[in-house]
């Protein structure tokens, strides 16, 4: 569980770095460097970005499901808790029942 929330942090940090550093670049309009060198720059940015989001994606997509598991469990935990609860209940009237019982065949 905490390795997908770090997943998730790690993710948006990526991203936040990605956008920031993929403005700096658009700003940069006017250095030396080639063009062709700044839009394949640019682009690769971008690409690496929407590969981020997609990976941040799969994450809230895995943790939603443990989250759903994690609820159907504690579910199922409950109602056997409140099974043994019932039976340790009847255990013990038997055990009562038992114990008169045999009182009465004594007397």
């Amino acid at each position: 569980w905490k390795s997908f929330e770090n997943e998730v942090v790690v993710q948006n940090n990526k991203i936040d770095a990605l956008s920031k550093s993929l403005g700096r670049r658009r700003k940069l309009n006017n250095t030396a460097v080639d063009d062709n060198d700044h839009i394949q720059l640019v682009e690769s940015l971008e690409n690496e970005i929407i590969a981020v989001k997609a990976r941040l994606d799969i994450c809230n997509d895995e943790k939603t499901k443990l989250i759903s598991e994690l609820k159907k469990t504690r579910d199922a935990m409950s109602k056997c808790q409140e099974d043994q609860a019932k039976s340790e209940e009847m255990l013990a009237l038997i055990h009562s029942e038992q114990k008169l019982t045999e009182t009465t065949e004594e007397s």
